[in-house]
């Protein structure tokens, strides 16, 4: 039975989620003010073999694609300056000068991941239970866009950060069903 006709059958609704960055709220605060956020998706290849006037497809490897997240940069919590942290945490430094030892340090994966911690993605049903949690494992900032400033309009600034990871694990509360191994979602 469907759900408009079947009122205990609630839908899961886009507008229902809230995005959560870092481990403490000490760190880069626990819940961001988020406006739009892509769920994980993945494309898997396909690897095929050809047998006479015939073509097998076999399964081939999962490439998890990057998730763009859209937040509204508050004044009191500043996104920009939580942002560029997360940068500087991973190991960037701006250029001092040919004699500052420190513009020698370089980015590494280790690092670009203990700035973000973890990312975790939930949708929320009607009282704002999680009824699907998404963890991005291993997660780091690969793109951070800051909005245009304009007079023309009223809209609040925004950040768009796109995030890579190697893979996303998916808890489903209403069907008890768990995907990516282990319940550390």
């Amino acid at each position: 039975m469907a759900f408009w006709t079947d009122t205990s059958v609630e839908p899961k609704r886009n507008y229902r989620f809230r995005i959560s960055i870092g481990g403490t709220a000490e760190q880069f605060g626990s819940i961001w003010y988020a406006k739009k956020a892509d769920k994980p998706k993945f494309t898997q290849d396909a690897t095929t073999h050809e047998y006479l006037n015939h073509q097998f497809k076999f399964p081939g490897r999962i490439k998890w694609e990057d998730v763009t997240v859209e937040l509204v940069d508050p004044v009191t919590i500043d996104a920009a300056a939580i942002t560029l942290g997360m940068i500087e945490a991973s190991g960037y430094r701006v250029p001092q000068g040919s004699k500052n030892a420190a513009d020698a340090q370089t980015m590494s994966k280790k690092e670009a991941v203990g700035a973000l911690s973890s990312v975790i993605i939930e949708q929320l049903d009607d009282k704002g239970n999680p009824i699907e949690t998404w963890k991005l494992q291993n997660a780091w900032l690969v793109k951070a866009e800051f909005s245009a400033l304009d007079y023309s309009t009223e809209e609040m600034s925004t950040i768009t950060l796109t995030l890579a990871y190697d893979w996303a694990s998916c808890d489903a509360k209403s069907s008890g069903g768990f995907f990516g191994g282990g319940r550390t979602a």
